[in-house]
């Protein structure tokens, strides 16, 4: 998609609509770490088949481009990713607020997202970044797997296998946090600001992890754009 702005919001529209109905189902089970790892995978498996953008993992394609020499304005890489970013959590608003206003929330879903709320928010600086490092490690290698599937059954299974374990580790995804945060700010505003905390430090994890995948990639002859 060549509209950018365009294009991220959709990412954040399907992603929105994936988590929502992920922590739906966690919510109605007893070991929900399991059942929400086989799911969620399928929010970038759209994505990646509709080829629109996701923040994450434009933070490794375009530490490829960088250092291919296919993009080196860094002014112009940092307002893309910022154009990339607003873009999903706008896609992320729209498909929160239609569920808030759908009424079709549960208390057991509401009871399991504010937890999950209370549970993102309790963690320190170092250990959000870390999550965050390590959860666009999974992210960006299930894109990377993704390509290199030689059919659509091998490119939906390699992705979602790497995702499996992301949620499974419970690690830090910022868009992610975009709908958890979104949901529950709408619930409980006073919060917001431990949100915010959480979304700057998760946010830096997520471009540390999406430059070391990138450099990987680049290492073993990555050369793909957006």
């Amino acid at each position: 998609m060549d509209n950018i702005f365009l294009s991220s919001i959709i990412s954040g529209f399907y992603l929105a609509l994936v988590a929502i109905g992920d922590f739906y189902l966690g919510s109605t089970l007893d070991k929900p770490k399991i059942g929400m790892s086989l799911l969620f995978g399928l929010a970038l498996v759209i994505i990646l088949t509709l080829k629109t953008r996701l923040y994450t993992g434009d933070t490794m394609n375009h530490t490829v481009m960088y250092l291919g020499n296919k993009e080196k304005n860094l002014v112009k890489i940092i307002k893309d990713l910022n154009i990339v970013f607003i873009g999903n959590f706008i896609g992320v608003i729209i498909i929160t607020l239609l569920f808030i206003y759908s009424e079709s929330a549960t208390s057991l879903f509401n009871k399991f997202i504010f937890k999950i709320t209370d549970i993102k928010i309790s963690y320190g600086i170092l250990t959000l970044i870390v999550k965050g490092i390590l959860c666009n490690i999974c992210v960006c290698s299930a894109i990377l797997l993704y390509r290199k599937g030689t059919d659509n059954i091998s490119k939906i299974f390699l992705a979602m296998s790497v995702i499996f374990l992301f949620v499974l580790m419970g690690f830090e995804h910022c868009v992610v946090n975009m709908v958890v945060f979104t949901y529950s700010a709408f619930y409980k505003p006073t919060l917001i600001p431990m949100m915010t905390y959480n979304m700057i430090f998760v946010t830096i994890g997520n471009i540390i992890g999406g430059m070391m995948t990138g450099y990987i990639d680049y290492k073993l002859g990555g050369n793909h754009e957006n």
